[in-house]
């Protein structure tokens, strides 16, 4: 790999993490300790009951409640570095004109034309 290749992909995943919410994929060993913790406890519980614990049912607020908030995709933080609204919005301002009448007249059918000297035209009659 090369050295521009290589910091490229640094500076991706540096810029990926820090204005993301991808950061929680580095919470997922918290994510496997926590439910190791889970199933020495309770030697019945499965993977899918552990996620449906901590993510699906009601927060409860029991002795692990601070592990519980360290799992990944618990809590979101606002780790973007850009806002999204840079300053305090001005009132808009709509001003509406009256609509300008047009002073000549436009001749939709020139009365002049005729149409019937044209012999290939659609405005012949049928032919028989």
């Amino acid at each position: 790999m090369t050295m521009k290749k290589a910091i490229a992909i640094l500076l991706m995943f540096v810029y990926l993490f820090g204005t993301t919410e991808a950061y929680q994929a580095l919470k997922l060993p918290l994510l496997v300790e926590h439910y190791i913790k889970h199933k020495q406890e309770n030697s019945h519980m499965t993977l899918l009951g552990f996620l449906k614990l901590h993510y699906s049912d009601k927060t409860v607020f029991d002795a692990d409640y601070q592990q519980d908030m360290r799992l990944p995709f618990k809590t979101q933080e606002n780790t973007s570095l850009f806002s999204a609204v840079n300053d305090i919005p001005q009132p808009m301002i709509i001003v509406v004109e009256s609509p300008v009448l047009a002073s000549t007249d436009y001749v939709l059918l020139d009365a002049r034309v005729n149409f019937f000297a044209f012999p290939h035209s659609v405005f012949q009659p049928p032919r028989a």
